[in-house]
């Protein structure tokens, strides 16, 4: 008992003992370590002011004694030495690019040696810093106590490699987006510590993994690598063979072409993603036999693989009964799914989307475990697992995705086979946009109580919306537009409180925008256009949260209602489309966050409220086609467009402003758009200050009343126009020169007084493809256009050209509308222009492209700018002037009417068969109709009147199918007018004029011998005649002269030659006087 109490005594000295003597110990090593720390405070701050931009980083918030309560800084919790250095994702607080590298960085010239103070740091990134142009310092290999490095789009490159090998203790080793090229001994300098290898973006080829001379140590460890975005190629090198403790392989964006039987071996593999390689060929077919059981996830989109890789007779399906994670997308898969998939019995998410498979297997249901499904865009003709039938049988299904895919007109179908009717649903997200399905809205929908997004959108549903929508109290993206719904709007749908997106556009609803939306708090998207809505609940102005609001193309009328001025959330707003009428109330003066705002296209009147000039976030206005009134300046002053971030347009179109534009207005608006003013009253001059707005895209001032010069200062902000359009103003003068520093590509200048040279300047504008100078007074002749390679469509219609036809017109390889009309140009047309490619027809032009060199068609494509279909270019076609506007892209039309042209239509046209309207009237054309006419099968409008052609009409005109106007009036064709096939459709003003023409629709009828009837000259043709009869007699006489002077003089000359030609004609006479005596002899006997 006593020795037992003694050890309790012994026991509790010595504890007393170690709890005096260890804080003395940590006292002293405080003490001892204080210097250290020191230094390593100064370190830090070092290499803070080492950065020359750290404005958008925490790094500027380094202050205070502490130097460990530094966002970033990590330090040993009893040494307080610096362990942990964090330069990257947590600090780096700004927007992450397509590859996570960071968009605002710190940044400075090289990095800091000040950083090799840290000498206990065994964590270091700096991912989230950026020296541009400088190499990894080697200096970082004497941080030998490092076990975490990341230099990840950080550095350019590297010298020397080998201070790596110094690094023992590495495990966590991110050199992504470092070029790492020619650095041949890479893998010899790894540590064998390393578990996790990232190397992407490195420029690393096989060279770096020759399998003699590797670090097969490392190799074995390693437990992460990505070797992404690279440039192996040819079959995954025999290296990675030794990877086997390897658990995630990032294989990637490279040119790998097959898988080496050694994959199936490693054992530990669980992450696989071989997406974007090029695995096709035979020598890939066994690709799904080489897959180690272990894997989980599987990634190989976009790698070209087709149904041979997925034979049902040789496939590891041990492997797939255990994959959980599939990723096929983005293949060559036709067809119905591969029967092979269906040993995938414990997948928990299968992506088959952009292939082109044909059905979905009825076996597809039974994956019970299925997670997510994405099946979009591919072709399914038929299924046999319907859409309904998957939602009610996969009952662990959260997300499915159909989009774009069932090509075949029908419904949701019914399949076959019974339903489960799962007791829970689990369905969060549901897409099925973009199909052709013909079906009312199930109401079944409304048992997905978990269903969080729903997609319908572009297909041809119809019927009402059900009320069992209003159920699904967790959806919060609704999105129906584009299809045949009918009816009013459920109110129902007010039941959604977590609602944030609905979209309705696009339907056949009816009624008023029920009442319970007011009770929506949570909605920030409602769009409703292109409806028959016909009116708006008070209670919409309850919905605080709304951000963008579309009620656009709706049967909404009366005055604009004052309840949008309690949306105080609201970005964007469009009332556009309605039939709204009265003055634009002040109420959108109070909407702060307003940035777009549509009030086009109603009946609004009086002028524009000044209060919209206190909108300072306003970068879109639309109030065109209106009726509003007043001058530029009340809509202008104190509106803000001068925001970078966005596109700004103004748009006032078609309404009927007057005043004229503010001098300093370009100066206000720097940062504009589209300027749209076409359409109202608007006079005076065009101020100088529109050549300061070098962000302007579009400028339209047509149709108003603006006068004097266009200004000479264009260019000075590097203007890139899409549309310049000036046309029908009182503009006069010639063309600044100052237009050759612009690009524009629709240069509309027509309807003017201008005048002067035109070609000389224009044709330094490369980037031309519509231009129209149309009724204006030009007078020059039409010089070479060489450098408007791009020309599209070129109108010089009604002005005072002279000269010939440039033959380098037939250099335009896209030009499609040619309208010379109406102008002063003489000569014939150049037989080159059957080499205007942009008039062939598609199968043509796609056979000349194949054959011959030059830019391919679509270089000379319109941009894409909703502007353009606004945008008119008037052309005559079949007998009318039109202005094609949407429709512009499809014409190919030829008018050079109204000139002085002579001579013959040449051969070379009939080349042209995408040709839609040709029109020669009114010159001085002779001789016939090319007979090949019949090759321009696309012609719909053909005008050859009051000319001077001659002969019959060819009867291969009759099998123009499309030809729906033809004028051959007032020439001298002849003979009869063919009455079969599609001439029956012309009536007698088409031949009208024609003495010689007989036959149906004419009244006079053709005799038997109509070629007596066809004259021999005509006032125009006698002349040609004439010469080529005074030619024939001419050359007639010449003969005869020759031959006669040759013979005789032969005789005269020669007096051998004589006897014997006069003995050989008395022979030739004694002969035939025998002959025709007997011959009279011989009856008498």
């Amino acid at each position: 008992m006593r020795a037992g109490s003694n050890n309790i005594i012994v026991l509790l000295v010595i504890v007393l003992v170690l709890f005096i003597i260890a804080p003395v110990q940590l006292c002293l090593c405080k003490n001892s370590s204080s210097g250290y720390i020191m230094q390593e405070r100064q370190a830090l701050v070092n290499l803070r002011e080492s950065f020359t931009d750290n404005s958008s980083m925490h790094i500027n918030l380094w202050k205070g004694k502490d130097h460990c309560q530094w966002e970033g800084v990590g330090c040993d919790a009893i040494t307080g030495r610096v362990v942990k250095l964090a330069l990257g994702h947590n600090t780096c607080r700004c927007q992450y690019d397509y590859d996570f590298a960071c968009l605002c960085p710190l940044v400075a010239r090289q990095l800091n040696p000040s950083v090799l103070e840290l000498k206990q740091l065994n964590y270091l990134d700096l991912s989230g810093t950026y020296f541009p142009g400088a190499p990894i310092p080697a200096f970082l290999g004497n941080l030998s106590n490092l076990q975490f490095l990341d230099v990840s789009s950080t550095f350019s490159y590297v010298h020397d490699i080998g201070w790596l090998s110094n690094l023992s203790s590495l495990k966590h080793l991110a050199m992504g987006g470092v070029s790492l090229r020619k650095k041949y001994n890479l893998m010899q300098m790894l540590p064998n510590s390393l578990l996790f290898l990232e190397l992407s973006y490195c420029e690393l080829t096989n060279m770096h993994f020759p399998s003699g001379r590797v670090n097969s140590t490392f190799l074995t460890k390693l437990q992460v690598l990505d070797l992404s975005h690279n440039l192996l190629f040819g079959p995954i090198p025999d290296t990675f063979r030794n990877l086997t403790s390897i658990r995630d392989l990032n294989l990637g964006s490279n040119a790998l072409t097959s898988i080496p039987y050694s994959l199936i071996s490693f054992r530990s593999l669980v992450h696989l993603h071989l997406s974007y390689n090029q695995f096709f060929g035979t020598e890939a077919s066994n690709l799904m036999q080489m897959l180690p059981n272990s894997l989980l996830y599987l990634k190989l989109s976009y790698c070209e693989l087709t149904n041979m890789h997925f034979p049902s007779d040789r496939v590891n399906s041990t492997f797939l009964t255990k994959l959980q994670v599939l990723d096929l997308s983005h293949n060559s898969l036709f067809g119905p799914i591969p029967d092979t998939l269906q040993n995938l019995t414990s997948i928990r998410d299968l992506n088959l989307g952009f292939n082109a498979l044909t059905s979905i297997p009825y076996w597809l249901i039974s994956f019970r475990s299925l997670v997510h499904l994405h099946l979009s865009y591919n072709q399914f003709l038929g299924t046999e697992a319907s859409v309904l039938s998957i939602l009610t049988n996969m009952c662990s299904l959260c997300s499915l995705d159909l989009s774009n895919s069932i090509t075949v007109l029908g419904g949701l179908g019914q399949g076959h086979g019974n339903y489960s009717r799962c007791k829970r649903y689990n369905l969060q997200v549901l897409k099925l946009r973009g199909n052709r399905i013909k079906d009312t809205l199930p109401g079944l929908l409304g048992q997905f109580s978990n269903l969080e997004s729903l997609h319908l959108e572009m297909n041809s549903f119809y019927g009402p919306i059900p009320s069992s929508l209003g159920n699904l109290l967790s959806l919060k993206t609704v999105i129906l537009s584009n299809n045949q719904l009918n009816g009013p709007i459920p109110s129902s749908l007010g039941n959604l409180l977590t609602l944030e997106t609905l979209d309705l556009s696009g339907n056949l609803l009816n009624g008023s925008i029920p009442t319970t939306f007011g009770r929506l708090k949570n909605l920030m998207i409602l769009g409703v256009a292109k409806n028959s809505l016909a009116g708006i609940s008070d209670h919409i102005g309850n919905i605080s949260n709304l951000r963008a609001l579309d009620l656009s193309g709706n049967l909404l009328n009366g005055p604009i209602p004052n309840i949008f001025g309690g949306l105080s959330s609201l970005s964007v707003l469009d009332l556009s489309g309605n039939l709204f009428d009265g003055p634009i109330p002040n109420i959108f003066g109070g909407l702060t966050s307003l940035s777009v705002l549509d009030l086009s296209n109603n009946q609004l009147n009086g002028s524009i409220p000044e209060s919209l000039g206190q909108l300072e976030n306003l970068t879109t206005l639309r109030v065109a086609n209106n009726s509003l009134t007043g001058s530029m300046p009340d809509i202008l002053i104190g509106t803000n467009f001068q925001t970078k971030e966005e596109q700004h347009i103004l748009d006032i179109s078609n309404n009927q402003m007057s005043g004229s534009i503010p001098e300093d207005f370009g100066y206000h608006h720097p940062y504009l758009h589209d300027l749209i003013l076409q359409g109202n009253l608007l006079e005076g001059s065009i101020p100088d200050s529109l050549c300061k707005m070098g962000k302007l895209f579009v400028l339209d001032l047509s149709r108003n009343r603006f006068s004097g010069k266009i200004p000479n200062c264009w260019g000075l902000g590097s203007q890139e126009f899409s549309i310049m359009n000036l046309a029908s103003n009182k503009l006069s003068g010639t063309i600044p020169s100052s237009f050759e520093n612009i690009s524009v590509v629709w240069l509309n200048l027509s309807n003017n007084s201008l005048h002067g040279e035109a070609f000389e300047v224009l044709k330094r504008i490369a980037a031309l493809q519509i231009l129209d100078l149309g009724e204006n007074k030009f007078s020059e002749k039409i010089s070479s256009l060489e450098g408007m390679e791009y020309l599209q469509s070129l109108r010089l219609r009604q002005n005072l050209f002279g000269g010939e036809i440039p033959t380098s017109l037939c250099q335009f390889p896209f030009l499609q509308i040619l309208d010379l009309a109406d102008n002063n140009l003489s000569g014939s047309i150049p037989p080159c222009i059957g080499h205007l490619t942009g008039m062939l027809d598609e199968t043509d032009a796609a056979q000349y492209y194949s054959n011959a060199p030059g830019p391919s068609i679509g270089m000379a494509a319109a941009p894409t700018d909703e502007q353009w279909e606004k945008e008119g270019l008037k052309q005559v076609l079949k007998g009318l002037e039109q202005d094609y506007t949407k429709n512009l892209q499809y014409l190919v039309n030829i008018d050079l009417s109204k000139n002085n042209l002579e001579g013959s239509i040449p051969d070379s046209l009939t080349s042209l068969s995408g040709l839609i309207g040709l029109n020669l009237s009114n010159n001085h054309f002779s001789g016939k109709i090319p007979r090949n006419i019949q090759k321009m099968k696309s012609l719909e409008s053909i005008d050859f009147s009051n000319n001077h052609l001659s002969g019959p009409i060819p009867t291969n005109m009759s099998t123009m199918d499309n030809l729906g106007f033809l004028n051959l009036s007032n020439n001298n064709f002849s003979g009869h007018i063919p009455r079969n096939d599609h001439f029956l459709t012309f009536d007698e003003l088409s031949f009208a004029g024609n003495p010689y023409l007989c036959g149906e629709p004419l009244k006079k009828k053709c005799s038997s011998f109509v070629e007596d009837e066809i004259p021999t000259s005509t006032s125009h043709e006698d002349k040609n005649d004439k010469k080529e009869k005074v030619l024939f007699y001419f050359v007639i006489a010449l003969g005869f002269i020759t031959g006669f002077w040759a013979f005789l003089g032969t005789l005269l000359l020669k007096k051998n030659w004589r006897r014997a030609y006069f003995r050989y004609v008395d022979e030739v006479v004694d002969k035939l006087y025998v002959a025709i005596i007997v011959r009279i002899a011989r009856p008498k006997r």
